[in-house]
């Protein structure tokens, strides 16, 4: 699960990845016709005051961005390189089209429709022998298939129970509760949100998935009601990036086991 997820499904977990999870893939199981939204604002429409916070939240990533970059440890000329990826200014045949120096977007290497950075330095057929020489899915599993481009709070969320009712679907438990202590998350799966809404297609995944189990249970919980999960999440702030399971209880998770299973109250600190 993400590190900063607080889904129970958390509690299934393995010290190394297992193999016979590697069917587990980022993929959408609902399709529809795209349609175009405001993803500035939470109701998708279009306003000058979500405009305003969006230009300023790009002006602080932009920021971060560059120091990220300058503050890597190596040759000149590849922290150069690295900072105009992470900007997204390589000339890829879509960064030409968007000048208007081409109309021709696709890959010439192996035709795919849009060479964009991404697939220039990973998706690519040519690109993807070279990771594979470096054996780059063994050191980070999925990493042909992992979403890395930005990603909400609340598309993690729905992402973490995506992962947890596909182990739920390979292990053939048929009974679940998904506890989360994002009350919108539960609230867009048990209700539904907008057809507009940018998590649309994660929550009919979810639906989808969930309707392969014969017993679930959708709950709000504040992670002071979910020690194990909350101290799984900052475990794996530690942890290389990666997808982990885990067999059996870890012993810095103890206490926390101890706390959720007498349903221990804890006070919540809010600053």
């Amino acid at each position: 699960m993400g590190a900063k997820s607080q889904s129970s499904q958390q509690l299934c977990c393995k010290s190394q990845p297992y193999n016979s999870y590697d069917a587990l893939r980022d993929f959408l199981l609902v399709s529809g016709q795209d349609q175009i939204v405001w993803a500035a604002s939470s109701d998708n429409t279009f306003n000058l005051k979500s405009t305003y916070s969006s230009v300023q939240n790009n002006i602080g990533t932009a920021d971060y961005l560059f120091k990220l970059a300058w503050k890597w440890n190596g040759l000149e000329r590849i922290r150069s390189f690295i900072w105009l990826v992470a900007h997204e200014a390589i000339l890829t045949n879509a960064e030409w089209k968007r000048r208007h120096l081409t109309v021709d977007a696709r890959c010439h290497r192996c035709n795919f429709v849009t060479e964009d950075a991404l697939h220039v330095l990973r998706n690519c057929s040519f690109a993807t022998t070279i990771w594979n020489l470096l054996q780059a899915n063994q050191k980070v599993q999925d990493f042909f298939n992992l979403n890395i481009r930005d990603c909400s709070i609340m598309r993690a969320e729905l992402w973490a129970v995506i992962k947890g009712l596909q182990i739920t679907s390979i292990k053939k438990y048929n009974h679940l509760i998904v506890e989360s202590d994002s009350a919108i998350a539960i609230k867009f799966i048990s209700e539904g949100c907008l057809p507009l809404h940018p998590c649309k297609p994660l929550v009919e995944d979810i639906k989808v998935l969930a309707n392969g189990i014969p017993q679930i249970l959708w709950c709000h919980t504040l992670k002071e009601a979910n020690s194990v999960a909350d101290q799984l999440a900052k475990n794996g702030q530690d942890l290389p990036l990666d997808f982990y399971l885990f067999d059996k209880p870890l012993p810095n998770i103890s206490l926390a086991l101890s706390f959720d299973s007498y349903s221990s109250f804890r006070i919540r600190n809010v600053s």
